[in-house]
């Protein structure tokens, strides 16, 4: 453990005997997430924001974004652990967003080029390109010796 650990409240005996698992270790899996998604695709009568949840927990990197609702998704993605907002199609893993002029009304898992997995309707490996959307993406783990400040 570290100066991190020390700042969180851990002693120093228990520096000595445990050993945290850091984010930067455990990470998002893109591929964890949409393997999720194929296999609840076609099954089940979640709503889409819930689908989407769901397949972002199993990827790992979820940080509390867990919701029924899209908007309440959308802005727990937008203000939660470096997500960042990119245009469709975007990166397998992200969070697709459509929005019209009241605001987000639907979700899904991005597979990749162009392509989602949703529900409501269940829509399996299909196009996203229709609307006006958005993608959440997840934090890229890819920095390498930087230092972290407490």
């Amino acid at each position: 453990l570290n100066d991190a650990a020390v700042a969180c409240g851990y002693s120093s005996q228990e520096l000595e005997k445990e050993t945290l698992a850091s984010s930067l270790d455990v990470g998002y899996s893109p591929d964890a997430a949409v393997s999720w998604a194929d296999s609840h695709c076609a099954s089940g009568s979640s709503q889409c924001a819930e689908f989407a949840s769901e397949a972002i927990k199993a990827g790992g990197h979820a940080n509390g974004c867990w919701s029924t609702w899209v908007p309440d998704l959308d802005s727990c993605l937008k203000s939660n652990a470096g997500w960042k907002k990119t245009s469709f199609p975007c990166s397998k893993g992200c969070v697709v967003i459509w929005q019209d002029s009241q605001g987000p009304y639907h979700a899904a898992i991005s597979r990749g080029g162009g392509s989602i997995d949703q529900h409501n309707p269940n829509r399996c490996q299909s196009s996203g390109s229709w609307g006006d959307n958005y993608c959440w993406c997840p934090p890229s783990f890819t920095a390498t010796n930087q230092s972290v400040v407490v």
